[in-house]
């Protein structure tokens, strides 16, 4: 039986879940077919890939972990297992148990047609010799400026629409295989984007907090109000309240103004209060905060005037409870 090779089609962009950002570009793009790998007449394992009923198949991308992405790991588990010889596919995938199955079949597969593995029979692998390194490639030229610009404005439009990436003339979605998004312009705007939706959901958090806050002081007003308030878009318009507070009204002579206001006991007529900016709250409110702040500060001031400040050392003195000894 010659080899066989799933189908393998590139699942839809969606956000704000990114594909990861490729280390290497032989990891990035999936693994060509395999009608285009040296035909053998060993049979092969079967990889299944197939998705659930409704869905189209995925492709199963590189991953990335702390200590290196999967294609890196199956490596690393080969060589610490020299000594074992020979490896199934069920030995590679029970030494990898945090990752997926179907994304360490997937490596393999890489690894074999790279030539990085040998295939010895069906479902069992060897490491393959080291090769001798190759030249140093030139260093590639700088993305010309008006190539990224036209990029990176590309993938913004894709961020906000998928549906807006025109296959044409870009080549395939990003993230997906065979896409033409240059590597660093991909990680550049990965980067990016992570941290754009980092500070939405921090801008988020201290929305939430917020309004948990204003909730508490909402309802420790309404209960301050004796019963006598009707609720509405009025009470829930905090702004008043707010303001008091950041003018340095003390929470209790916000209580004390909505007492007199709305406590029938004192003011048996009162209406039902439907907003913080009514008149006569917003008057009780200001009355009592000038008869507890300001007046008994103008009291003391005028109280003071003309009278010279005592000696410094005096007043330390007396402070401090102690005094001169007397003169022999």
């Amino acid at each position: 039986m010659n080899d066989t090779t799933t189908s393998e089609a590139p699942a839809e962009a969606a956000l704000p879940i990114l594909p990861p950002a490729p280390a290497v570009a032989a990891e990035v793009e999936a693994a060509p077919s395999e009608a285009a790998a040296p035909v053998s007449n060993a049979p092969t394992e079967k990889v299944d890939h197939a998705a659930p009923e409704g869905e189209a198949p995925a492709a199963a991308p590189e991953l990335a972990f702390a200590n290196g992405s999967t294609s890196e790991l199956v490596v690393d588990h080969f060589i610490d297992s020299a000594e074992s010889g020979d490896q199934s596919m069920n030995q590679i995938k029970a030494a990898l148990p945090h990752v997926d199955p179907n994304t360490v079949e997937s490596a393999v597969r890489r690894l074999w047609q790279q030539g990085r593995l040998l295939r010895v029979s069906p479902g069992v692998y060897r490491l393959a010799p080291e090769k001798p390194p190759e030249p140093a490639k030139p260093a590639s030229h700088p993305q010309p400026p008006e190539e990224e610009q036209t990029w990176f404005e590309a993938l913004e439009r894709w961020a906000a629409a998928p549906s807006s990436w025109n296959v044409q003339e870009l080549g395939p979605l990003p993230g997906t295989a065979g896409n033409r998004v240059p590597i660093l312009i991909w990680m550049r705007f990965s980067e990016r984007l992570r941290k754009r939706i980092e500070r939405k959901e921090q801008r988020d958090a201290a929305l939430a907090r917020q309004a948990a806050a204003d909730d508490v002081l909402r309802a420790k007003l309404v209960a301050g109000c004796f019963g006598n308030v009707t609720l509405g878009a009025g009470i829930n318009d905090l702004a008043p309240i707010k303001a008091m507070l950041a003018d340095g009204v003390p929470v209790e002579d916000i209580l004390i103004g909505l007492k007199r206001r709305c406590d029938r006991r004192i003011d048996p007529r009162a209406p039902s209060l439907t907003s913080w900016r009514e008149e006569r709250f917003l008057t009780e409110v200001a009355r009592t905060a000038l008869l507890g702040g300001l007046l008994p500060r103008l009291v003391e001031a005028w109280s003071k005037a003309g009278i010279a400040p005592a000696n410094a050392v005096d007043a330390s003195k007396a402070a401090s409870g102690t005094q001169e000894p007397a003169a022999p």
